[in-house]
């Protein structure tokens, strides 16, 4: 993979957004003092393009522009700093919880973002460009960018939960019908997808709060209503898994007094005949003297015996409450 720059618009004095690409028409805006967006393909030629902008980029920042694996954070470099963020995997074939990784870096005039994989948050950015509706300003089009990222979070969240209502449904109908492992691979799900959402949490909350002083206060309100919208699915997710975790334990439950229930009726079983076989088997040795060996009439009497002994057992077991 060679980068590439994948889109850029330059704010002009007029608050008015020019789509520049490729990278010698960024160059070009840039130069004449124009604030802009950048957004790049990693790739070989990635950090060298970036270099060859005329803002100031660190190198240290450069190198997790360009980072093969991110997890979401934040570092203050002065009034710039470097965000890398999650979004939603919603490409062809793959599944949601695998999230998608942006870097940012921005020192208030102008942004760059690097990305590995396709992300649908930044196509709605470049779509509301294309539109006319976009952002007008770099700060702007940070706040709508990571607005986006937590809006395409929402459908996912829902459809986790209408999941598990089905599987609440289910179990309160035919409980014996229900497989954990469909609630094992939903809390596995709600695992990976708080494991970057988590830190995102963080990452934003730091933005808000921090002394960074590039980011003005309306832009500022705007990330931080996109950070409660967060932190609500964060809720949601962890009410998910602990309702998941209460199914599964109410299935746990259940299949363990099944089997004390069947520990119980074979020991009951075990209990009634341990007598009888004692009998059977002290009389059927083979030696002299067994009472009886010379009655016809032996084998039923003493079959009645061993019905009688299994009603006082019966008997004794019902007075003691054991069945």
């Amino acid at each position: 993979m060679t980068g590439s720059l994948l889109c850029a618009y330059a704010f002009t004095a007029d608050n008015q957004p020019q789509s520049c690409v490729p990278a010698e028409g960024l160059n070009a805006l840039a130069n004449s003092g124009n604030t802009f967006w950048g957004h790049f393909e990693v790739g070989e030629t990635s950090a060298q393009l970036i270099k060859d902008l005329p803002i100031a980029v660190p190198d240290i920042a450069i190198t997790a522009l360009m980072a093969d694996d991110t997890r979401p954070r934040i570092t203050n470099f002065g009034d710039s700093f470097l965000l890398n963020l999650r979004g939603i995997n919603l490409n062809d074939q793959a599944a949601p919880e695998d999230m998608v990784s942006i870097r940012l870096w921005s020192d208030g005039k102008n942004l760059i973002t690097t990305r590995r994989r396709r992300l649908k948050a930044v196509d709605d950015l470049r779509a509301s460009f294309e539109e006319g509706t976009g952002p007008k300003s770099v700060n702007e089009c940070l706040a709508d960018l990571i607005g986006n990222l937590v809006n395409r979070m929402e459908p996912t969240v829902f459809r986790l939960e209408e999941e598990l209502e089905g599987l609440e449904e289910q179990f309160l109908d035919t409980p014996d019908d229900l497989d954990a492992a469909e609630l094992t691979e939903l809390r596995r799900r709600v695992i990976l997808l708080r494991r970057y959402m988590v830190p995102q949490r963080e990452a934003l909350t730091g933005l808000v709060t921090g002394t960074i002083s590039s980011i003005p206060a309306p832009d500022r309100v705007l990330i931080n209503e996109s950070l409660n919208r967060l932190s609500l699915y964060l809720e949601n997710l962890d009410a998910l898994k602990e309702r998941a975790q209460l199914i599964k334990d109410e299935i746990a439950a259940k299949a363990a007094d099944h089997m004390n229930q069947n520990t119980y009726v074979l020991s009951i079983i075990a209990a009634v005949f341990l007598p009888l076989g004692f009998l059977t088997g002290l009389l059927g040795i083979n030696v002299g003297g067994i009472p009886g060996a010379d009655n016809t009439d032996a084998f039923w009497i003493f079959c009645g015996i061993l019905i009688v002994l299994v009603a006082l057992q019966v008997i004794f077991f019902r007075r003691k409450k054991w069945f």
